[in-house]
Order: structure tokens, then C-alpha cells, then sequence
């Protein structure tokens, strides 16, 4: 299913979504405030080959379109980094231009608090789970 990215004008949470493409709609609620978010423009990827005369192989073409997206990659990384060390936190937004900036303190509460219930509700299972009599998942072996 492909993955769509939604941008929140309310609280500038930008987020993903995965639906199928029957089901694609140019809007959807946002996880955080429920204010209707509008869905980004994603850059799309494909493979071209400038020029008649090139007699590049898809394989060379796919090796520099790698290596570009590589160093992207990379320049993004630099980029979350200067700004995490510049802000003291590792909370991160990305803005509609596509450059990020510290997340505002009511996005980390927000993803803290939800982290804290994952865990709250991860810890019942398992404690049912015993209950049941049912073996944890991490400690069960492979079948050889």
C-alpha cells in the first residue's frame, strides 16, 4: 500500500498514512489535534535517461540514482543533527518546505505520553498472557 504524508496546519505534525489507493483521499484527521490535514507532495521516483545517444544501462542509471539519494540521506542526517545539538532535544518536525526544526514541547509531550501508554498496555498483555499460561513470544525458540 503506498504511503502518504499529511501536514497539520494547526500543530505542524507532519505524519504518515498507509492506505490503499482506492481508498485515497486528499485529506485526512491529524493524530494529535484532530484538525483536518492536508496530504504533502511527495517527490516522485523514477528512472531517466537524458539524451538519444546515452547508452547507460539501467544499472548505471539505478548505481547514480543510488549514490544521489545516498548523499541526501546523509545531508539530511547532518542537517536533524546540527539542529538536535543547537535545540538539546531529539524531537524533530519536518516543515512543508521539507527542512526540519526542533518539535515544539506539545509534540514531545504528545509522543511521550503515547509512548508511555504503548508501554502501560504492552506490560498488561504480557502480564495476561502469564495469567493464561501462555509463554512470552521472546522466549519461545525457533522449530529446528
Amino acid at each position: 500500500m503506498p504511503i502518504y504524508e499529511y501536514y497539520c496546519g494547526k500543530c505542524s505534525l507532519l505524519f504518515e498514512v498507509s492506505k490503499p489507493i482506492i481508498k485515497y483521499d486528499s485529506e485526512e484527521k491529524c493524530r494529535m489535534c484532530g484538525q483536518t490535514s492536508k496530504r504533502m507532495i511527495s517527490s516522485e521516483v523514477g528512472i531517466s535517461v537524458k539524451g538519444e545517444s546515452s547508452h547507460k544501462t539501467v544499472d548505471q542509471v539505478v548505481g547514480e540514482d543510488a549514490a544521489k539519494r545516498w548523499q541526501q540521506y546523509h545531508d539530511r542526517k547532518s542537517e536533524k543533527d546540527k539542529i538536535r545539538a543547537k535545540s538539546g532535544s531529539g524531537a524533530l518536525v519536518k516543515k512543508p518546505d521539507g527542512s526540519y526544526a526542533a518539535a515544539p514541547k506539545e509534540i514531545v509531550e504528545h509522543r511521550n505520553k503515547i509512548g508511555e501508554q504503548f508501554a502501560t498496555a504492552l506490560s498488561e498483555h504480557r502480564v495476561d498472557r502469564e495469567k493464561k499460561g501462555i509463554p512470552a513470544s521472546d522466549t519461545m525458540k525457533p522449530e529446528e
